[in-house]
């Protein structure tokens, strides 16, 4: 359906921007407010009123979805469309995300006048409303119980692929739509890569093995990370580490909540690590937004300053990677509150 809540979130920013019109053409906006996923339509939002400017493959599932001919403009040429609504309605103030938008589209709307307003409609979507985390709750649970019943798969012999298109089936059995990014899974010497690509290599005896993973529901990401151990007594180096990264991510997210920056929580799981002698192996940012996207804001880095507030999204991952031995990560995905926080990864 067609999210009239926020296209008037959206015109109220626009109202305050003294905008006269914003274009949206950036797929995870568009989704944000018409749930459509796919190519093949703009949406020209102003102060008072809204039109989606499509084709003829589109218009039936916009008209399914409540939009009227008032609100569709259906041809090929968008540009054209476009022009025309500016014409029509002698809009001057007008703005697009040239952050998000190609190189050719946003030459051709500078030239017509349109001003860049970057992260306009990242500033709204970065409040998850109740429909919003609903959704996310569903994703972040069917990731959690794919890990929990992969965990169990886990033998010597295994290439990380198997391991990857198990996780992958369970996920779409429980109603997923599809992984949120490709898949990984890095067993013994791979753990220590943080974005390993998913390959051919057996687990063994004695492997740490990362399995980082997430799916989409109805458009909605989720992350999670654990690192488990192949065989039933773990080596003294995996038991140090992983209580390391257990101990660093319990702080941070001990210590998320409402109010605090980006930088804050990852200070916090930053210091564990640090004080345990490994800061060079704790290689990545401590955490970043999900939402439409797998990475948006906010950001859980070192210099991310922006405050945290409720109804925010994020992940806590703190890794250590020990080259040519073992890597261990383990994140959760969490709603952001005002006292604290709730851990959506669990079962």
């Amino acid at each position: 359906m067609i999210k009239l809540a926020r296209i008037q979130k959206l015109q109220k920013k626009i109202q305050q921007e003294n905008l006269d019109a914003f274009l949206v053409t950036f797929i995870p906006d568009l989704v944000y407010l018409t749930e459509l996923s796919m190519e093949g339509y703009w949406i020209v939002v102003s102060k008072d009123n809204w039109w989606i400017l499509t084709n003829r493959l589109l218009d039936g599932a916009f008209r399914d979805m409540g939009a009227g001919d008032a609100n569709l403009k259906i041809k090929m040429n968008f540009k054209g469309e476009l022009e025309a609504l500016i014409s029509q309605n002698r809009w001057s103030a007008l703005a697009f995300d040239g952050e998000v938008a190609t190189y050719g589209l946003g030459k051709y709307l500078e030239e017509k006048g349109f001003k860049d307003y970057p992260k306009f409609m990242a500033s709204l979507r970065i409040y998850k409303d109740k429909e919003e985390i609903q959704k996310l709750r569903k994703s972040c649970q069917i990731t959690a119980q794919s890990l929990a019943f992969v965990a169990r798969k886990l033998k010597p012999g295994v290439p990380e692929t198997t391991i990857a298109y198990m996780i992958e089936n369970f996920m779409r059995l429980k109603g997923a739509e599809k992984t949120s990014f490709d898949l990984i899974v890095g067993s013994g010497p791979n753990s220590a890569v943080p974005h390993h690509r998913t390959g051919s290599r057996k687990l063994k005896e004695g492997d740490a093995v990362v399995i980082d993973i997430g799916c989409i529901y109805e458009n909605y990401c989720s992350d999670m990370t654990r690192t488990l151990y192949v065989g039933k007594k773990k080596s003294e180096l995996f038991k140090k580490i992983h209580g390391i990264v257990q101990e660093s991510q319990h702080k941070g997210i001990k210590k998320l909540r409402a109010g605090l920056r980006g930088g804050d929580i990852d200070g916090a799981c930053r210091e564990v690590i640090e004080k345990a002698g490994f800061a060079d192996a704790f290689t990545h940012g401590t955490g970043h937004g999900v939402g439409i996207e797998i990475h948006e804001p906010p950001w859980v880095r070192a210099k991310s300053d922006n405050p945290l507030e409720a109804g925010m999204i994020v992940t806590v991952e703190p890794g250590i990677y020990l080259d040519g031995k073992l890597g261990v990560r383990i994140e959760d995905t969490l709603l952001v509150t005002k006292n604290g926080s709730e851990i959506l990864t669990r079962v």
